[in-house]
């Protein structure tokens, strides 16, 4: 795998705030960030080989192409963290629009 294409929602604030930290981040793996043609779509992580990854397995994925946060992917995805991983992304998935008011987040497209 050399290259994942991230789907995020253009129009929540939260997510254009992780596209833009994520084109910061020094990767192992290329990471493109589209906005999805769905609104209100959950990420969505889709590699150069076919694999696609929803919610929070798409999360996981995304750590595992960053440098810095690989072997953080590498612990949430363990049999004794995942229940807590899968837990917290879907809360902040839950959330993401609270969240993105809350923090002054500003969307791509309303």
């Amino acid at each position: 795998m050399r290259q994942l294409t991230v789907y995020y929602d253009p129009r929540c604030g939260l997510c254009c705030a992780v596209r833009d930290w994520l084109a910061r981040q020094p990767k192992l793996v290329k990471v493109e960030c589209l906005p999805a043609t769905d609104p209100g779509a959950e990420i969505t992580v889709i590699s150069d080989t076919g694999e696609i990854w929803e919610g929070d397995s798409a999360y996981i994925v995304v750590l595992w192409a960053l440098r810095d946060y690989r072997q953080w992917s590498k612990r949430l995805a363990s049999p004794s963290m995942l229940p807590m991983a899968r837990a917290m992304f879907a809360k902040l998935s839950q959330y993401r629009g609270t969240l993105s008011c809350s923090l002054g987040l500003e969307p791509e497209v309303r």
